[in-house]
Parts: structure tokens; sequence; C-alpha cells
């Protein structure tokens, strides 16, 4: 038997996975919803206890090889995506997909305003398909990629993120501003059971069908470099396979 899963659950029915194999919460106590969907995914008995399956599952949770995380900026609001990598199983919480697409357009995006949702997919994996799934949740895939490195001023994009009317700046590729865009910051730190813990960041742009761009915040004016999504890739198993047992405080994912 596979020991995969999926379930939606809000942060009550995680808190109850959490305690299953210490202080295991009964039906009655609990919102009988999560319960069930938790006993369906085959995670907990009727009694509310452990099972095999959830064991990989709770020892990732616990103690990390390395943790990854992508914190979208959308419009006026943001979603994140994040996942505990252990020896034997990943486990992922997405919220629903923020990945721009042809049908999607510019003004809707940045007039994102929904709050995030109470629940989001819990997935349990092989720990190296939490990469996959972390680019397929951010929309990191082939696409076109505009090859020039551009600067433009930090508060004139900040205001374009959330303000699709926003007026073209001087020496900006109009196409590329009328896409949608949006930015994520992605994460990767070694977890608690490294000795040395360090952090590897990295700031991306998303600008639809005109490429993704490593974002550096400066003032009063900010420099983009492409990013294809091959190196977004690279990067972010690079810096999983450095990450145990240790490395720097921190340091930031470099590009090219």
């Amino acid at each position: 038997m596979s020991d995969n899963a999926q379930v939606r659950l809000t942060d009550a029915g995680l808190r109850m996975l959490m305690a299953a194999d210490q202080d295991p919460y009964q039906r009655n106590e609990v919102d009988p919803e999560q319960f069930d969907r938790l006993v369906g995914a085959g995670l907990l008995d009727e009694r509310g206890r452990a099972l095999p399956k959830a064991q990989p599952a709770l020892e990732a949770m616990r103690e990390p090889v390395a943790r990854l995380a992508i914190e979208a900026a959308v419009g006026r609001t943001g979603r994140r995506w994040s996942a505990a990598i252990g020896e034997a199983q990943a486990v992922v919480l997405a919220p629903p997909a923020v990945a721009l697409g042809p049908d999607v357009s510019a003004a809707e995006v940045a007039a994102f305003d929904e709050p995030p949702p109470e629940e989001f997919e819990l997935r349990i994996m092989p720990p190296g398909w939490a990469v996959v799934d972390a680019c397929a949740w951010a929309g990191i895939g082939p696409r076109l990629q505009r090859a020039d490195p551009f600067t433009l001023p930090t508060d004139v994009l900040r205001c374009r993120l959330e303000d699709a009317g926003v007026p073209v700046p001087d020496g900006i590729d109009p196409e590329l501003w009328a896409e949608p865009m949006l930015m994520w910051d992605l994460t990767i730190d070694p977890g608690e059971s490294t000795e040395q813990p360090g952090r590897h960041g990295l700031l991306v742009l998303d600008t639809g069908a005109t490429g993704l761009w490593a974002f550096t915040a400066t003032q009063p004016e900010s420099r983009l470099v492409p990013l294809p999504s091959y190196e977004v890739w690279r990067l972010i198993l690079r810096a999983l396979r450095q990450a145990p047992p240790g490395g720097p405080e921190e340091s930031h994912l470099r590009v090219g």
C-alpha cells in the first residue's frame, strides 16, 4: 500500500493529526468532518490514533531535514505553500494555487484581494517530489524568457503589483508591463534536525508570458535578472542538497 496521501484540512485538522501519536483526540471532541477525512486518508484509526502510514509524515513535520516555502504576493493579498522534507517522506501544505495562465488578466491579478482560505491540502509524498509540487504550485514550467536584465523604480513596481493601470515606466517593455504580475519569495531552511541551520532565499517576479526574474529590491531602483524556469529548479535542488548538515547563517540562492 502506498504511503502517499492527500487530504483537505484546516488548522484544527492539522493539530488533530499532530497529536494523534501522543495525545489523540476522540471524534466527539473535534470537528467530525476533519476527523473523518483523516480516517478516510488512512492516517488515523477510528479512535483518533496515528496509523503507521502517518508516522513518516509526523517525523518530517517535527524534525525535517529541510523546509521549503513559497510566499506569493498576489495583488493585495498572498498565499503560502510550504513543505517539511523528512528522510522518508515530505509533507506539503498547499492552499489553492496562484499560478498565472493565459486566461488570467493583469487587472484580475492586481485586484486580487481574497483572504487565504481556511482549508488547504495536506499532501504526503516521497521527499524528491516536494520540489515538483512547489514548481507546479508556483507555475514554474517551460515558457519563453526575455533575455535582458533591467531596472525600474522600486515604488513603481510595488504600485503595479496592486494596480494594472500604472503607466509604463520609461525604458520598460510595454508588453512585459501589460502581463499579469505576481511576486514570490522562495526560502529553503535546513530545519531543526541540523546542528547549524542556514537559510537560502530567492525573490522572484513572475511576469506571465514574458518570463521569470530574480529580483533584488533596493531604493530607489530594483534590478531584475532573467531567470529561466529550469534555473529555478536547479537552484532549489542545489540548495536542498547543501542543506544538511548545516550551512551559512543566511545566504541568497545565486543566479547563474
